[in-house]
């Protein structure tokens, strides 16, 4: 069994704010939000950003039957977003890594190239973890300017 931090985001229907309720489903299946997607963000890696998530989010709106993720020079990366039709195989996998998983899976996958070269940091050792934190830490975005003049 796979273990990670993972962060499950949802996609609800308009159907409920518009009074109309689909005829197989009760009032309280249709007032819950369902999670389209499995969002897979390791949190012993600190310089993944917002704007990557950001990022990698819109790139899967575009794909929603793939896996999408990252890539540099056409290696992938994380954070692995996964639709919901295929995170219930994962969850039951007995591939022993993520990206044994990935590997074998006849899921449609989509990359998003991006130049962001602190992807590429290994962290093996605590030394390699402090040198990504302090990466971060000076790349950091300020979120405090206005979101139409923010780039990722």
């Amino acid at each position: 069994m796979i273990v990670c931090s993972a962060v499950l985001f949802a996609s609800v229907s308009n159907s409920r704010r518009e009074g109309n309720l689909p005829s197989d489903s009760s009032a309280s299946s249709a007032t819950r939000p369902r999670a389209t997607r499995l969002l897979i963000v390791p949190t012993a890696q600190p310089q993944i950003s917002a704007a990557l998530i950001l990022a990698i989010l819109k790139h899967a709106a575009q794909n929603p039957e793939s896996i999408c993720q990252p890539s540099v020079e056409e290696r992938s990366k994380h954070p692995v977003i996964i639709p919901r039709k295929i995170f219930f195989e994962l969850a039951t996998t007995n591939d022993a890594t993520l990206r044994d998983f990935l590997a074998g899976t006849e899921a449609p996958r989509s990359f998003l190239e991006v130049a962001d070269d602190t992807l590429n940091i290994d962290l093996d050792s605590p030394a390699d973890y402090a040198l990504a934190t302090e990466r971060f830490v000076r790349k950091k975005r300020d979120w405090s300017e206005p979101a139409d003049q923010r780039t990722l």
